[in-house]
């Protein structure tokens, strides 16, 4: 029997809810391609500067659990490559993305990236025609070299100056945000940040809370620290006067409000009247101009994207759950565990031991969805961020170096 219909078979008999069952198919996917990066970040918890994981654990996705990801690719309308690794470094990177658009060219796909790969600029025109939408975990200005260790600032700039011209000259991708953890050592660079993203004709800047992993990234953490709280919230403040979108996970009240999706705001280019990047209809008349196909082909993805998004049916779900990720998204790990999010750290499966129906309908599946429906949280919820937003004991998580 269906774990699915046992589940609600089983409440129903002894008069409790009814959890919403989910869709067949998630309609949101994160694909960890690779769990290798080519730096040793101080904040992240895998590839931390000292940390005792061994590099030599970390690999590429196989060809074995990536062909597993044709009817999932196939069924999702957004697909995110992030995860612990550096998506952009995994191998035959290229091969792998027009793959998943051969397997559904109309998904909205982004991505989350260090930024170090776009070192030239003939690799950028080669690599940002793919997506929709590129994050970019910058973390810093002056202090950029302390936070991200193992580049330099001279070269990310460089390789933001190749992503602000193909931008330019293709369109795409269509949003570029620029990522910043908000730590101690980094808060003279909020307002500057948010400069920067101005200057290279980013979307928004996004503002996050920093994870605590181990005992120093407790020190770097300002939610524990009245002071730094404060200071750090003024700085968030002063950056919408900069006149870029913000966008702030720990005080959501400090967000830009611009109707709509997020996106290039209105007003400012408005304010812009000489812009160096061409109008839309101006880049698809050259595009008609100089390649018919290709223009045929984005056409026919534009369409398909946006009907889907404004006439296709909505997923259903209950609007007054907290969380609702366990009824419409899966994280695909490079071994192939499967997780509901990255938040999480209990997996619910593996694709090359059983079927995904099989993981998507489990008992362990099942636990989280019956616990966020229940109010009784199960296992990482009960501690999530995105349940428990200003809650600061929500950031501070197990692993790394060693328990805070």
């Amino acid at each position: 029997m269906n774990p699915s219909f046992r589940h609600e078979a089983q409440r129903a008999g002894s008069g409790g809810h009814q959890t919403p069952r989910p869709e067949e198919y998630p309609r949101s996917l994160i694909l960890d391609l690779t769990s290798r990066c080519n730096l040793r970040c101080f904040m992240c918890n895998a590839h931390m500067e000292g940390s005792t994981v061994d590099p030599a654990t970390f690999t590429d996705m196989p060809d074995e659990v990536f062909n597993w990801l044709q009817p999932l690719v196939a069924r999702a309308d957004i697909i995110n490559l992030g995860g612990c690794g550096e998506p952009l470094f995994a191998g035959r990177i290229l091969d792998r993305l027009a793959q998943i658009r051969e397997w559904h060219r109309d998904a909205y796909l982004l991505t989350f990236t260090n930024g170090t790969c776009f070192s030239s600029r003939e690799h950028t025109a080669r690599l940002l025609p793919f997506f929709n939408e590129v994050h970019i975990s910058l973390n810093g200005v002056g202090s950029y070299d302390r936070v991200m260790t193992g580049s330099r600032f001279p070269l990310i700039r460089r390789n933001l100056d190749f992503i602000r011209e193909v931008r330019r000259e293709m369109g795409k991708p269509e949003t570029l945000v620029i990522g910043f953890i908000v730590m101690r050592r980094n808060l003279d660079d909020i307002v500057p940040a948010a400069r920067l993203a101005r200057e290279l004709d980013a979307s928004r800047i996004q503002y996050k809370s920093l994870w605590v992993f181990s005992r120093e990234l407790q020190t770097e953490s300002i939610l524990q620290d009245p002071d730094l709280t404060r200071l750090a919230r003024e700085q968030v403040r002063a950056a919408h006067t900069v006149g870029i979108p913000v966008e702030c996970e720990m005080w959501p009240e400090l967000n830009t409000r611009v109707s709509g999706n997020w996106g290039a705001h209105r007003l400012t280019q408005k304010l812009r009247p000489l812009r160096r990047r061409p109008p839309l209809v101006v880049r698809a008349g050259r595009m008609l101009r100089d390649d018919p196909r290709l223009f045929r082909e984005r056409l026919i993805r534009f369409i398909g994207a946006y009907g889907r998004r404004f006439i296709g049916r909505p997923p259903r779900r209950d609007m007054s759950l907290p969380c609702h990720y366990p009824w419409r998204q899966v994280q695909v790990f490079e071994n192939g565990d499967v997780f509901f999010c990255c938040e999480g750290e209990t997996r619910i499966g593996n694709l090359l031991a059983e079927d995904f129906p099989a993981i998507w309908n489990s008992e362990e599946a099942w636990r989280y969805r019956d616990g966020l429906f229940s109010g009784h949280f199960y296992r990482d919820c009960a501690r999530c961020k995105v349940i428990f937003r200003n809650r600061h004991e929500a950031y501070i998580k197990t692993g790394g170096n060693g328990q805070p």
